[in-house]
């Protein structure tokens, strides 16, 4: 029992021998490099996109008349 548990005692073999490490997996292919945002163009798009928005809020479409407005038709 002693040599179960590890404490020296008894005979028998009582060095424990680690199981051998699993075999990694070899991986070829290359890893995909993601690009580097460009802080300039990221402000240039976020300039657009607010332009577009306040574009389309100050339209007649956003005004007391409403989207459904046909100008008098």
């Amino acid at each position: 029992m002693a040599g179960i548990f590890g404490s020296s005692g008894g005979g028998g073999n009582t060095y424990y021998m680690p199981p051998p490490p699993p075999a990694l997996p070899v991986i070829e292919e290359k890893p995909v490099v993601m690009p580097v945002a460009d802080p300039e163009e990221q402000k240039r798009i976020a300039l657009r996109e607010m332009a577009v928005r306040q574009k389309r809020q100050t339209t007649r479409a956003s005004t007391i008349i409403g989207d459904d407005d046909s100008l008098g038709e």
